[in-house]
């Protein structure tokens, strides 16, 4: 059902050399954040949750 928005940005994002692996990792939870508030906006996610789903450390998500 969002897989046309995630193939958007992942296509987009392989093109656009500004784009690392960490911004594709945040990019993914806040998406399934989304997709779990049935595609809804406002996304509400807390930062311990978002370093969670992405797997990021606290450094990475400061960083970005």
């Amino acid at each position: 059902m969002y897989f046309k928005q995630m193939i958007g940005f992942l296509v987009k994002a392989s093109c656009d050399h500004r784009v690392g692996p960490h911004h594709i990792a945040l990019y993914i939870a806040i998406f399934q954040q989304w997709c779990m508030n049935n595609g809804e906006n406002p996304v509400s996610i807390t930062q311990v949750r978002l370093r969670d789903v992405s797997k990021l450390e606290r450094q990475h998500i400061t960083d970005v």
